[in-house]
């Protein structure tokens, strides 16, 4: 009787019977065995050669009678499902609204026209024309912190008076007090009188507003005349 697996043929007695080889993957190797004993000797192989070729195949040989040889059921281990995570939103901190800073209010000094605007050549504060002996009033609530001067020179006769929040204003060229320092006024109060103390030309007011001592246009800042 001869088997013949891949290729190799085992020797045995000269018989016409078919044997088959199944393999675990299923697949089914039929030789006929009805040739002559020669023709099935050239290459006989021992058994015990053959199985452990099959086996570093991953193979196993069964034959006809042989109860089945089932694979082992191999069950894959599940994989762990991602489950991606929602990306939190950062929400941007909110803006907060700058609150505009109210615009201070200032009142006209005296009741006149303007003779000289502030510019290059007269860039700390206005003139404004008045008669001699016109009433010069505060610009705004605050405390008088000078009222003196020399009559022959610069600002004459003058009061200083600081408002709060940085902002002062100065009244030149007076003839005459109506305060002293220390003294605390309100807006509109009378302060003194024009005239023409100092360096000046003809009766007028000469006016200045400063902020932190920056000089600034009183025109800008002044809401009613």
């Amino acid at each position: 009787m001869v088997s013949a697996l891949s290729g190799f043929a085992i020797m045995a007695a000269p018989t016409a019977i078919a044997l088959a080889t199944h393999f675990a993957d299923g697949t089914e190797l039929e030789r006929a065995a009805a040739a002559p004993e020669h023709a099935l000797a050239p290459t006989p192989e021992p058994v015990e050669r053959v199985l452990p070729l099959f086996r570093a195949q991953g193979r196993a040989l069964q034959f006809h009678g042989d109860p089945a040889r089932v694979p082992p059921t191999i069950t894959p281990t599940p994989t762990a499902t991602f489950t991606p995570t929602a990306t939190p939103t950062a929400t941007p901190p909110s803006t907060p609204t700058a609150t505009p800073t109210p615009k201070p209010t200032f009142v006209w000094p005296a009741d006149g026209w303007i003779s000289q605007p502030m510019w290059q050549g007269h860039p700390y504060g206005i003139d404004i024309a008045v008669n001699t002996g016109s009433s010069i009033y505060a610009v705004r609530d605050g405390v008088v912190t000078y009222a003196g001067g020399d009559p022959c020179c610069q600002y004459g006769y003058f009061v200083f008076i600081e408002h709060g929040d940085g902002w002062t204003s100065l009244y030149g060229h007076l003839s005459a007090f109506a305060v002293q320092a220390g003294d605390i006024v309100t807006q509109g109060q009378l302060l003194g009188l024009s005239g023409a103390t100092g360096m000046a030309f003809g009766a007028h007011l000469h006016f200045e507003l400063r902020t932190y001592g920056a000089p600034v246009d009183p025109i800008q800042y002044i809401t009613q005349q």
